[in-house]
């Protein structure tokens, strides 16, 4: 007759003998990360298209920027984790405008696969690092004010003190939801493309600025993103990419920056 007390002794060496074998793969950290890190492979055949929408200063359309999966799981982001605001303006921030940040770890995998599609996109023009990537979530009535991305001061790198400033930029739309309304990226010294605002343009129109003349706005569709050169040859930003986002009046948004550190020195 099978002794189950017998059994029940051996369960101490059974342990013993798993645990080694499982160091042999290294230390507990390492694997017990791997039993709980979602197991990405960066789709390096994902496609997408660019459209031209403005040469001086160089604005790029980017249909598709970031896979399904991608979109997908930056969504699913909770809105627990939005915990900061991001801030262009003291007056956004007081009027409760601007929209909820949630700040990513840049050793997530999915974050890991985004940099590395920015990094070829930009070719020599890259930069070997980025800041930190966030998520912006915008709901009805967020917006932010109109901006330059690219710092009329240079900025310094936390760690290696290092000087750079944000000579390039990528916005991403994470996600739009179906029945958003409002929420473009508004260029107000960039002329419409001839074709902006027709039935057949889904993502570019024409937005009147302050002055009464036509202006390039597009709209927020989900896994697209806009690239642009924010600064000229000389260093100087290039007022003409001043941008603001415009209010939400129904729906959602979720939206991504991507800057690379263009070091000074």
């Amino acid at each position: 007759m099978f002794d189950t007390r017998s059994m029940t002794s051996l369960w101490p060496i059974v342990f013993i003998g798993a645990f080694a074998t499982l160091w042999n793969y290294g230390p507990p950290s390492d694997w017990l990360a791997g039993m709980f890190t979602p197991q990405v492979v960066c789709d390096n055949s994902h496609g997408y298209e660019i459209e031209f929408l403005s040469r001086e200063p160089l604005l790029i359309h980017i249909p598709n920027f970031i896979s399904l999966n991608e979109a997908t799981y930056f969504t699913s982001i909770l809105a627990e984790n939005y915990t900061h605001r991001l801030y262009v303006n003291e007056d956004d921030v007081k009027k409760a405008v601007a929209p909820r940040l949630a700040v990513l770890e840049q050793q997530d995998p999915f974050v890991k696969c985004v940099l590395s599609r920015a990094q070829r996109f930009l070719g020599s023009m890259g930069s070997p690092d980025f800041e930190l990537l966030s998520l912006a979530r915008y709901g009805v009535s967020h917006q932010v004010s109109l901006h330059a991305d690219a710092s009329p001061e240079p900025l310094t790198d936390p760690e290696s003190q290092r000087q750079y400033n944000r000579r390039t930029s990528f916005f991403v739309y994470v996600h739009a939801s179906d029945d958003l309304e409002g929420g473009e990226t508004f260029f107000p010294r960039i002329p419409p493309r001839p074709d902006a605002g027709l039935p057949s343009d889904s993502a570019v129109m024409s937005i009147n600025n302050s002055s009464g003349a036509a202006a390039l706005a597009v709209k927020p569709v989900s896994r697209s993103a806009i690239f642009w050169l924010g600064m000229k040859p000389d260093g100087t930003i290039d007022m003409n990419t001043i941008h603001k986002g415009l209010p939400v009046t129904k729906g959602e948004k979720i939206g991504m920056n991507i800057w690379a550190k263009h070091y000074i020195d």
